[in-house]
This record gives structure tokens, sequence and C-alpha cells, in this order.
């Protein structure tokens, strides 16, 4: 399917760069199923760019109510 996207966006005139791919057996369904594997201390981060991985470690998506405390604390972002 993403090599697909990546040719219509390319056929449309748009240059593509493709930064990630993964096999289908390491395709997650869902973000409700990335999720439950964070909820159960599961391995997440090799189902996801390594560019996500930082990110929901740094923000601490992984650390929100309802989730194991399995990463730092999740930084405060200003309120306007």
């Amino acid at each position: 399917m993403g090599e697909e996207k990546a040719r219509r966006m390319s056929d449309l005139g748009y240059q593509v760069q493709i930064l990630w791919r993964r096999d289908m057996a390491s395709r997650v369904t869902s973000g409700t199923a990335l999720r439950d594997m964070m909820r159960r201390n599961e391995p997440w981060h090799h189902l996801v760019p390594p560019a996500v991985a930082a990110y929901v470690e740094k923000v601490g998506f992984a650390a929100r109510p309802g989730m194991n405390q399995t990463v730092a604390a999740a930084t405060e972002l200003p309120h306007d």
C-alpha cells in the first residue's frame, strides 16, 4: 500500500522520499493495538519509525493516564 501511495503522489508531480519501510509481519493495524502494547509493557518501538518512537518517549504519550509508566514524565506543554 505504501509503495502505491508513493507512486500516486509522484505521478501527481510531488517529490516523494520514503523515510522508513516495514514488512507485513511488523505492521500494526491500529493505534489502539499499539497503545494496548504500551499498556501491557510489551515492546512497541520496533513497530514505528525511529523518529516517532523518540517523540513518544520525549512527549510521554506512553506515560499518559491508564498507561504503564514506562517512559519519563511527560513534558509540560505551554497552554495559551
